[in-house]
């Protein structure tokens, strides 16, 4: 496709994706799509105070080194991200109050080993589900969790968990690999 002449340039198709550094704060109907979220410090990807709904994200991939790489309270829609990867976090995903999807979905392609991104080193439970919708985890790992690899209470929609190693959650006594409670 060629443009007009005198036009600005197209952005090309099927390039690399963007990567946006720092913290993207939802907010009702906000799409997000086609890009990596990169933050050292902070959470790469939350909301703000109070209920939104309509978010809808899709082909995402969040990695943090220290920051919770998703942290959503009272967002409601369809998030379906590529990968999710945190280092040293207090949780590597972190969902209260949500409604709607929630998935990460890997690439799907080759041994599929971590594709989905890999949550390391957490203080607390690598993944934190409190009252959540339905949630899907695809081809991650879990590694060395301060406590519980998985621990979801009130799931008001269904927990799938395909090809998703969890290691090292057995640090105390009561940890578990899933703890749904």
């Amino acid at each position: 496709i060629a443009p007009p002449a005198g036009t600005i340039a197209r952005p090309s198709i099927n390039g690399t994706r963007p990567t946006v550094q720092g913290t993207v704060t939802l907010n009702t109907n906000s799409t997000v799509r086609g890009l990596n979220i990169s933050s050292s410090f902070a959470t790469g990807m939350t909301d703000p105070a109070g209920a939104i709904s309509g978010v809808a994200v899709s082909e995402v991939s969040v990695t943090t080194t220290t920051g919770t790489a998703v942290n959503l309270s009272n967002a409601g829609g369809t998030l379906s991200f590529t990968s999710i990867a945190a280092n040293g976090a207090a949780s590597g995903i972190s969902l209260t109050n949500t409604t709607g999807s929630f998935t990460v979905l890997g690439d799907g392609g080759g041994s599929n080993n971590g594709s989905g991104g890999t949550i390391q080193n957490t203080t607390g439970a690598g993944i934190v589900l409190d009252n959540v919708g339905s949630v899907s985890f695809n081809f991650m790992n879990i590694t060395n969790p301060g406590t519980d690899g998985i621990r979801a209470t009130t799931l008001t929609g269904g927990l799938t968990v395909n090809r998703t190693n969890i290691s090292d959650s057995i640090g105390a006594a009561g940890d578990k690999g899933i703890d749904i409670g």
